[in-house]
This record gives structure tokens, C-alpha cells and sequence, in this order.
């Protein structure tokens, strides 16, 4: 059975909860992620959500309805 990494639908960084506690997860590079746990792409599953960063972008493009809020640092739409 494969882990499954959950991967931010905006900015595309992967969480990474690995010895972490609960709450204390972090969010980076994909590459970075599978060098660290010694993986290939093909040995995960991905399961899509938010990062806190993307989610609270995404938030304020709801409710103030502008989309230049979803511009994030890092890699977003790219």
C-alpha cells in the first residue's frame, strides 16, 4: 500500500507530518519530500487540499472576491 501525501492544489507543496505533532506539520518542495523518505513519484498517492498559506489566500479571494488574492509566495500557478 502506498502513503499518501496530501499535495496543496494551489502552490503544489506537499505536507510533510513526519515526526512532527499533530498541528506542527510542514509544507515544502515535492523533490525535497521524496529525497528526504527515499521515494519515487510512483510510490505515493496523492490526495489534494489546501496549505494554510494557499487556504487563507483562497478564503479571502471568496469572500472579498478578488482573485489577485490567490498570488501566493512560492510557486503558485506555475
Amino acid at each position: 500500500m502506498s502513503p499518501v501525501v496530501q499535495k496543496c492544489s494551489l502552490c503544489r507543496r506537499v505536507r510533510d507530518d513526519g515526526g512532527t505533532e499533530v498541528g506542527q506539520e510542514t509544507w515544502g518542495d515535492l523533490r525535497d519530500f521524496l529525497i528526504k523518505y527515499d521515494l519515487r513519484p510512483i510510490d505515493v498517492d496523492f490526495s489534494h487540499t489546501f496549505c494554510p498559506e494557499c487556504a487563507h489566500a483562497y478564503r479571502n479571494a471568496l469572500l472579498y472576491r478578488t482573485p489577485q488574492a490567490l498570488k501566493v509566495s512560492g510557486d503558485a500557478g506555475s
